[in-house]
């Protein structure tokens, strides 16, 4: 039963997913799904001091005529904006570049005014409204005086020779793709152009291409492992990829363009149309299910914020303890007096009553080579792995990520409450922000934008979550590791320390085996495994007594790492 929820839980989401990417098709042509797209409302009044303007009606008699605009339409402002400045010129209002800049934000979709005349009264402005309507990012506008109706006719009334051209090629548009229309709401090719791994048969159906297809789903299943792009585009490439019968060279762009694509999960996208192909055509084959292509989204969005993030691991922080006063050293890469100019990792005490800073000749500093010749010799000493530990670990992975996820379903559900708390306490602040006069305007004004920042943050929090439940459903449904691939990590650590050049991996592995070393006379003379690593394998030499913080007969290090 939970079963069929999770999956009902990842089809939605990957309807959603598809019309997310349907909206933008829209946008970039313009449009506006106004019949499901949420309106953000702002009120906007204005007036001039100079000018002909200072004959228009008040700020409060405006605002007053909008908030009746307001309860006739049953909409909710979520702020209102007061500006006493000419429209004649442009760049001089700030309360009006600010309602600009927050639709341009996401913060606001639509703006009720008095009249037109309010927003603007010279072109840059005027044109400035046109392109956010256009590009969909105005979704409707509302005035007490006049009637705005967001069709090509409507727009044109704003700025006639700026939507004429717009108008022709829209009514164009329509009329040449509603036949494609039909013939893709029927689960068919309009235009007989395949999807890679699929050939299109005459009755323009999308069907699986042999091998092509089994090559493509596995290059999805490699990216689920977390592959690289490039590796995936190489598995490919080696294997004769064809599409349309014809090879080609997969390239990592065209792979993450296919790896966006919800066709594979069976949504066709088709221009701003969501076709469910396993309704319209019931013996179509999906490449992947819901979960895994939602699972693999989630991934390489994550992927690609990781290498955004330039930030350097610096290895050995905090491990390394000085063998002469048993304090903290330093790790460190200073750069070399040699022609070289190379750096080295290096690990420094810099205590100031340590032995080594009185003494010439005890060496402040050691290589990082040391720690990491010692590291790679214990490691490919010959660790066995208990096959007790093993069958625990599999018993102790399923628990731990059972666990986790009723954990995150808990926090899932309490952050869904505290957004619906937040958009119940923004619509009575709305519902009051239609009705304030005066200074409470003001002071209803800054409330809501407090609930609106505090209900984003619930928002992404509440996000992140659903994602961090996603991934631990893949797990549990994912095969568990082998024997033999467990046996593999394990026999296979020393040589991923001694050849990575990815940080960020060195210093995982050597947190997961190592608690910290002690150092003396430029070798390492005590170390501390962790106890978690511990518990998996039985160490060469080793004895089973159990120290203090660094342990001195634990270890029996082979001579070459000294």
């Amino acid at each position: 039963m939970e079963d069929n929820s999770q999956l009902n839980d990842y089809k939605r989401q990957l309807l959603e997913y598809a019309k997310f990417l349907a909206d933008n098709k829209l946008r970039e042509k313009g449009k506006v799904d106004e019949e499901n797209t949420k309106r953000v409302y702002v009120i906007y009044a204005r007036k001039s001091t100079k000018g002909k303007d200072r004959q228009e009606r008040s700020i409060p008699d405006q605002i007053a005529d909008c908030q009746k605009v307001v309860k006739d339409l049953k909409i909710r402002p979520v702020r209102i904006f007061k500006e006493k400045e000419s429209a004649k010129t442009s760049g001089k209002r700030s309360m009006f570049s600010e309602i600009i800049q927050g639709i341009k934000d996401g913060k606001y979709n639509s703006i009720i005014a008095w009249h037109p005349d309010r927003l603007a009264r010279n072109m840059k402005e005027a044109g400035e409204i046109i392109d956010l309507l256009d590009r969909g990012k105005i979704v409707t506008l509302k005035f007490a005086t006049y009637t705005f109706i967001r069709d090509a006719n409507g727009i044109m009334t704003l700025g006639i020779q700026f939507v004429l051209a717009k108008q022709y090629s829209d009514n164009l548009s329509a009329s040449s793709t509603r036949g494609s229309v039909h013939i893709a709401k029927e689960g068919k090719s309009p235009t007989w152009r395949p999807k890679y791994g699929y050939v299109v048969n005459e009755l323009r159906c999308f069907r699986p291409d042999g091998n092509n297809f089994t090559l493509l789903q596995s290059a999805f299943k490699m990216a689920l492992d977390k592959y690289g792009l490039e590796k995936i585009a190489d598995y490919l490439n080696q294997n004769d990829f064809h599409y349309a019968g014809k090879k080609i060279r997969v390239s990592k762009q065209k792979l993450s363009t296919i790896f966006q694509d919800p066709f594979y999960a069976g949504v066709y996208l088709y221009g701003s149309e969501i076709i469910d192909l396993r309704i319209a055509d019931p013996t179509f084959q999906s490449m992947v299910t819901e979960i895994d292509f939602m699972e693999l989204r989630h991934s390489l969005k994550d992927a690609y914020s990781f290498r955004k993030r330039e930030v350097k691991v610096q290895l050995f922080n905090k491990m390394v303890y000085c063998g002469y006063c048993n304090h903290i050293m330093s790790p460190g890469t200073p750069q070399s007096s040699g022609k070289s100019k190379n750096r080295y990792l290096t690990l420094r005490c810099n205590y100031k009553s340590c032995p080594s800073r009185f003494d010439k000749e005890i060496k402040k500093e050691v290589r990082g080579k040391v720690l990491f010749e010692y590291i790679i010799n214990f490691l490919n000493s010959g660790l066995k792995v208990d096959k007790k530990a093993y069958n625990a670990y599999l018993v102790e992975a399923k628990e731990t990520l059972f666990e986790k996820r009723g954990e995150l379903v808990l926090k899932h559900k309490s952050l869904c409450r505290q957004l619906g708390e937040a958009d119940r306490n923004i619509e009575l602040k709305s519902n009051a922000l239609a009705n304030a006069r005066g200074e409470l305007i003001d002071k209803i004004n800054k409330q809501i934008e407090g609930l609106i920042i505090e209900r984003k943050s619930l928002e992404e929090e509440e996000g992140t979550t659903k994602n961090e439940i996603t991934t631990i459903d893949h797990n549990i449904k994912s095969d568990a590791m082998s024997y033999e691939n467990f046996l593999n990590f394990f026999k296979n650590l020393g040589n991923m320390v001694k050849n990575s050049d990815d940080q960020y991996l060195v210093n995982k592995v050597i947190r997961m085996v190592f608690l910290n070393f002690e150092i003396k006379d430029k070798k390492v003379t005590k170390a501390r495994l962790n106890p978690m690593f511990e518990q998996y394998v039985k160490l060469p030499s080793v004895l089973q007594s159990r120290g203090a913080r660094i342990r001195t007969e634990d270890l029996r290090v082979p001579n070459a790492a000294l």
